[in-house]
């Protein structure tokens, strides 16, 4: 499932993306920071969330993206996207057009 979301940063709003892994659990996940440029973000941060089990942050690679608040936004909202709270970013990934 993916759903869009606009965060408000102190930089600006900034559109994001939720991925969420096609299997219920009914355990809490990890959480993903994906930082991707071009158009493929979707099928990339799906790709993600399959393989890790995990739910998908997936932002644009620009240059207002504001990491802290992206990561506190994660920490912040864990519990309420089915993730680990505990280890709130698990990967954080950086891909180029």
């Amino acid at each position: 499932m993916i759903g869009t979301l606009l965060l408000r940063t102190p930089r600006g709003e900034l559109a994001a993306r939720l991925i969420w892994p096609p299997a219920a659990s009914s355990a809490p996940r990890p959480m993903v920071l994906l930082l991707v440029g071009g158009s493929n973000s979707d099928d990339i941060g799906s790709r993600i969330a399959r393989a890790a089990n995990a739910i998908v942050l997936s932002m644009p690679r620009e240059p207002n993206v504001d990491l802290e608040y992206a990561v506190g936004w994660l920490a912040d909202h864990a519990v309420e996207l089915g993730a680990d709270p505990d280890q709130t970013v698990q990967l954080l990934v950086l891909i180029a057009s």
